[in-house]
């Protein structure tokens, strides 16, 4: 545990997995907790090391100057604080900017296991067009780390930026927590994405179609009425690691119903400020992108289930009538004699 982050953290060689992990069918006594741990950790580690990596949550707020490299900046309206990267020492915190000039928003990473996905893709539910609720649907996904030390140097990062926010919008307007909760004593990460922007008066946005993988039915694009769109700030990506033959990573889009409780995974966010009613601001994440990155454990899990389920109710018999009974070979024969005379006439 780093920074004094209180907390119980998971011990892989710990004999007793913690309880509110299983009640997911999909980590149950047949999903193995604790290597999946251990690969998470080293997983991490891996990902913090490459240079290739982007920028790592549990990473970005080490060093004490850590916040000089960026600003909570204004933009658009309703106003929004996004997390933007300093480019030159006129960018202050709380900056209030138009629409113009080009800005780059921090975009952070973050490995964990899938301990919430109700709210991924496919879109299967009912909703009527031009809803007033069509606004507030969004896709997303919740994480753990099972206390290992990378995941709570993460946790550790958002109360960091959450500081970093409040200097923006003021300590006591800043309602307290961040985008996380918790399962028993482990803290979760949580990353969600509304699937529509409002529409503003005279503004052209660009729209984007919602894929196949997303959106199967339709439902979503044939509820989209005159005043929401689907934008660029909407969008999340999925993708699934996988090795070429030379053993080396690569990363494939992926449909996001592989996603499965359990999986370990790495997600992209980026983290903003909103604002509330009363003049209160929350700190809340915006869902970039899901990247599979290893679902041995649920796999092995689904087969050690299936195999116990055999082994408690025994192999399933069936019965089947195969050939053919004397009766009906006796009238086989008789037919073929018949047609053997009718041959026989039809020749003399």
């Amino acid at each position: 545990m780093s920074n004094g982050t209180k907390g119980a953290l998971f011990n892989p060689c710990s004999q007793t997995p913690p309880p509110p992990l299983r009640q997911y069918q999909q980590m149950d006594e047949h999903y193995n907790i604790e290597k999946a741990a251990q690969t998470l950790e080293a997983l991490a580690q891996m990902r913090a090391e490459s240079a290739y990596s982007g920028i790592q949550l549990s990473e970005l707020c080490k060093s004490d100057n850590w916040s000089t490299g960026y600003s909570a900046v204004r933009i658009g309206n309703p106003p929004v604080w996004r997390l933007i990267k300093t480019t030159d020492e006129s960018s202050a915190p709380g900056t209030e900017v138009g629409t113009t000039g080009e800005m780059e928003e921090l975009v952070v990473s973050v490995q964990g296991i899938i301990v919430g996905r109700d709210e991924l893709p496919p879109f299967a539910s009912k909703i009527s067009p031009n809803s007033k609720h069509l606004r507030y649907i969004r896709q997303g996904v919740s994480i753990s780390g099972l206390g290992t030390t990378s995941f709570m140097n993460a946790i550790d990062s958002l109360k960091k930026i959450y500081a970093l926010f409040s200097r923006s919008v003021g300590s006591t307007n800043l309602q307290s927590g961040t985008p996380t909760t918790t399962l028993g004593d482990y803290p979760t990460i949580e990353a969600f994405n509304r699937y529509f922007t409002a529409k503003k008066a005279g503004a052209r946005e660009r729209e984007y179609a919602l894929s196949v993988d997303v959106d199967p039915f339709g439902t979503l694009a044939g509820a989209l009425g005159t005043g929401y769109y689907h934008g660029e700030d909407n969008i999340v990506n999925y993708y699934e690691r996988t090795n070429d033959s030379h053993g080396d990573h690569r990363y494939l889009p992926a449909a996001p119903v592989k996603m499965q409780v359990g999986d370990i995974i790495e997600i992209q966010m980026s983290l903003i400020v909103v604002p509330l009613r009363g003049g209160l601001f929350k700190m809340s994440s915006v869902l970039r992108s899901v990247t599979l990155m290893d679902g041995q454990y649920t796999q092995n899990a689904t087969v050690a289930r299936l195999d116990n389920q055999v082994a408690k109710e025994g192999p399933t018999r069936l019965k089947r009538k195969v050939g053919y009974g004397e009766e009906e070979i006796g009238k086989a024969r008789a037919k073929m004699a018949r047609m053997e005379i009718d041959s026989r006439s039809t020749e003399q």
